[in-house]
């Protein structure tokens, strides 16, 4: 009985240590110190005169510049591109592996790519008390405790990779759309069955030809599509593209439509931002209020006191950045600032790096400029996005559209021809 009372008390005595222990590094974060462990990659761990336990000093994250340039490098290399090239996470790792950037001695792979491309520290919100000991999950996000670390990416980048991401995501993005040296791979459907068209081959090779995946796989049976000789549709649509879609009238048009587009809109997106200002404003008197409260003496300064605070902290910050997505447009705006005389000048641009013979940016430029080739008999409807043609036309101003990431959003084909006028015209 003896030993199981002495059992008892060193189990109580070991739960309120933790408690305390817990507490004490909460408290700790909060006052923007690092509690120990591996910083992450792009920081290190330095010292400063707060005095710690045991004699030793508190510490803080700060920049490790050899590091961070390998993040910043990242960033731009997922943004960008390099050499008029698509970099996915695959490809950044292969770029920094072979050029010798490993992580602290290891080589990179996609998974430590991808979470360096999603974690928040690197625009300086870091977290502690996210992962749950006992569990090892997640805990809820009222429970994390942000540290103050200095940012070494900026959170306008951070978002743009974020939104990059979400484009790009394996149910947004055709299977081999980007990667393949195909020029209409990813973008070809066939208008009888719906299904994607493949490229086979015939000969030993020789001739090539673009076929209806379900035609392919099933039978002949499947679908009563033909098989589209690859060379000829390809200069076919290229052609159609640089005459017709991109001629300078109908670009002029298209621009004209799209400037309407974003007028209207202004009023529904500043609405929108007001709604997002009162709901900040709300947030920051429930704040005001609380610590009132706690100055006054009205309530206590306790877990559930700081988590309510953390829980406001949190929504403001939830906001703000909705706010900022909504006042960011990367590509729309842009539109107002093109003269019609650069409408032309840049369309004819357009239209001779897509006619380029041999030009391995072609495929780049299609990708960018069109979503969706939908072949019906011997008819191809043409897809794409006004966003798409009018950050091409800002990109082609600027000089870097050989690194522009391409987009998936079809919306810029009025109606059912590739070739028709935009509705009201």
């Amino acid at each position: 009985m003896m030993r199981r009372i002495i059992n008892l008390f060193d189990e109580h005595q070991s739960k309120e240590n933790s408690k305390h222990v817990s507490r004490a590094m909460k408290e700790n974060a909060r006052q923007g110190y690092f509690n120990g462990s591996k910083p992450p990659f792009g920081y290190q761990a330095d010292a400063t005169d707060r005095a710690a336990s045991r004699g030793r000093s508190k510490k803080k994250l700060a920049i490790n510049e050899a590091e961070a340039g390998i993040v910043r490098l990242a960033y731009d290399l997922y943004l960008h591109g390099l050499d008029g090239r698509v970099m996915g996470c695959k490809e950044i790792v292969k770029h920094l592996t072979g050029k010798g950037l490993l992580m602290r001695g290891s080589a990179w792979n996609v998974s430590k790519t991808h979470k360096l491309l999603s974690d928040s520290l690197y625009m300086g919100d870091y977290f502690f008390n996210v992962i749950d000991s006992k569990t090892g999950q997640k805990r809820p996000p009222d429970e994390w405790v942000k540290t103050a670390i200095p940012a070494i990416i900026d959170a306008a980048t951070f978002e743009r990779v974020r939104a990059k991401r979400e484009e790009r995501a394996p149910s947004k993005t055709p299977p081999r759309r980007v990667s393949s040296p195909t020029l209409l791979t990813g973008l070809l459907k066939c208008g009888i069955c719906d299904h994607a068209m493949t490229l086979v081959t015939g000969k030993s090779g020789k001739y090539r030809y673009y076929k209806c995946a379900s035609r392919h796989n099933q039978g002949n049976h499947a679908c009563t599509s033909g098989n589209l000789p690859m060379e000829k549709l390809d200069a076919l649509v290229l052609k159609q593209l640089a005459q017709k879609v991109f001629a300078p009238e109908r670009l002029q048009v298209m621009m004209a439509e799209l400037r309407k587009h974003i007028k209207s809109s202004k009023d529904d997106q500043q609405e929108r931002i007001n709604e997002l200002n009162r709901q900040i404003k709300l947030v920051e008197k429930k704040q005001e209020n609380l610590l009132n409260a706690i100055e006054m003496g009205t309530i206590e300064l306790d877990e559930t006191t700081q988590r309510r605070a953390q829980q406001h902290k949190a929504a403001r910050e939830a906001l703000f950045i909705e706010l900022a997505g909504v006042r960011r447009d990367t590509s729309l705006p842009a539109v107002e600032y093109l003269k019609a005389s650069q409408v032309e000048v840049f369309g004819k641009v357009l239209r001779q790096k897509l006619l380029a013979k041999g030009s391995p940016l072609a495929k780049n430029y299609l990708n960018i400029l069109v979503d969706e080739i939908v072949v019906e008999d011997k008819t191809a409807t043409i897809k794409g996005s006004y966003a798409a043609l009018a950050e091409t036309m800002q990109q082609i101003k600027m000089g870097s559209l050989n690194n522009q990431v391409p987009s998936f959003i079809p919306n810029w084909c009025a109606r059912s021809d590739s070739n028709a006028r935009p509705l009201g015209s």
